[in-house]
């Protein structure tokens, strides 16, 4: 099985088909151009038609075409008749599909068809080589057909708040996209050839319903930013701790119990979110992230301090909120740059001498303690820490 996880799966029919798979293999996307491509700093100096059949009157010279918020029902398949065409904005709609005679726009480098009524893309999606950048976001689109993977040039990929409940494995041929979102769909599983996608630097996936990901993924090695909050993840696979340039990880909240070791091997890691997951502990390798400057552990199952985050001397703000931890250890001093920490609704009635340490601490979050019901604690605690805001309730 895994080696034919190496090939591509899919048997693909049809003229279509093979033009995808030409892609796939490095077709010169050029070849498909209509006319000059112009940079973004020529497409500034283009005029911006704002009525499309004003701009039917002059095809030739029409390059930016902005037809947002204008009470379409429908694209004209005159759209086809562009050829010049590297912007289409038809955003903010009633439109519910989009002609076939889109995929004449080979020239196209933005298209956004965002809050629409959109329920599927057309397969002539393939075609518009040049495309760079495509906001589908805010539709109904069920599924992504299979030539999207034509767009070799794409960069930006936006289909959130769809009711996607796949991707195809075609989408493995962007490999130029850096962001990718697809967050607020139905997806429940993701294909591996994802991994693909070795440019990746921003991909959101979160409020979908995906229980794992696959374990290419960690192929991603450009990747920056992981977004998998709000989905239904039990496990993470030990292949992401390969995501060594990673800066923020969104894991909140999902049905995780517990932590691979190898998440202690990214070490670029700035934020790591694991709040409102059924963690009771993190792998003591969580002491090597050493960049970690934010770190949420909020709404878990944690009794106790998880002492090893006691060694990451560069994080400055703490979220423990909603567990059940009952004491603080010592080494908590160490934290000096620490400058918000959350200890809301836990068990703690004591906190130790050594927060005196905690020079640059401004707010401590202590309200459901029963340290919040000691006034002697709480004198001591206020003299240890003059310069920090305490919250009580």
């Amino acid at each position: 099985m895994n080696q034919m996880r190496r090939v591509l799966l899919p048997t693909f029919g049809g003229l279509i088909a093979a033009l995808t798979l030409c892609f796939w293999l490095g077709f010169p996307a050029e070849a498909w151009s209509q006319g000059k491509l112009l940079d973004s700093a020529s497409l500034g100096k283009q005029k911006t038609y704002k009525s499309f059949y004003d701009a039917l009157k002059e095809t030739e010279k029409v390059y930016k075409l902005d037809i947002s918020s204008s009470d379409m029902a429908e694209l004209p398949p005159q759209i086809g008749d562009f050829l010049h065409l590297q912007i289409l904005d038809v955003s903010r709609n009633s439109i519910d599909s989009l002609p076939p005679e889109i995929g004449n726009l080979t020239n196209l480098q933005e298209l956004r068809v965002s809050y629409n009524q959109l329920r599927s893309l057309p397969e002539a999606l393939g075609k518009l080589v040049n495309l760079k950048e495509l906001k589908v976001n805010g539709n109904r689109v069920e599924h992504l057909p299979l030539e999207i993977g034509g767009c070799v040039l794409l960069q930006r990929l936006d289909v959130s708040s769809n009711k996607l409940t796949t991707l195809p494995p075609t989408i493995g041929a962007l490999k130029k996209v850096s962001e990718f979102n697809a967050s607020d769909n139905k997806l429940t599983t993701l294909p591996f050839l994802m991994g693909n996608m070795r440019n990746m630097i921003e991909l959101r996936l979160s409020k979908n319903k995906l229980t794992s990901i696959p374990a290419e993924l960690s192929w991603m090695t450009k990747l920056q930013i992981l977004d998998l909050s709000g989905n239904k993840l039990r496990t993470l696979p030990p292949d992401i701790g390969k995501l060594n340039n990673l800066k923020e990880l969104h894991l909140s909240p999902n049905k995780l119990d517990s932590l691979p070791a190898e998440i202690g091997d990214m070490r670029s890691l700035q934020e790591l979110n694991l709040s409102y997951n059924n963690l009771s502990d993190v792998p003591a390798q969580i002491s090597e992230l050493t960049n970690i400057q934010k770190l949420s552990l909020s709404g878990n199952h944690f009794t106790s301090f998880p002492k090893d985050i006691c060694k990451l001397r560069n994080i400055r703000v703490l979220y423990l909120s909603g567990n059940k931890i009952i004491s603080v250890p010592a080494d908590i001093g160490k934290l000096v740059n620490m400058e918000l920490l959350y200890f809301s609704r836990n068990n703690i009635a004591l906190l130790p001498a050594t927060m005196n340490n905690l020079k640059n601490l401004r707010d401590l979050y202590l309200e459901g303690n029963p340290i919040v019901g000691s006034k002697q604690q709480l004198k001591a605690l206020r003299n240890i820490l003059p310069n920090t805001t305490i919250l009580l309730d």
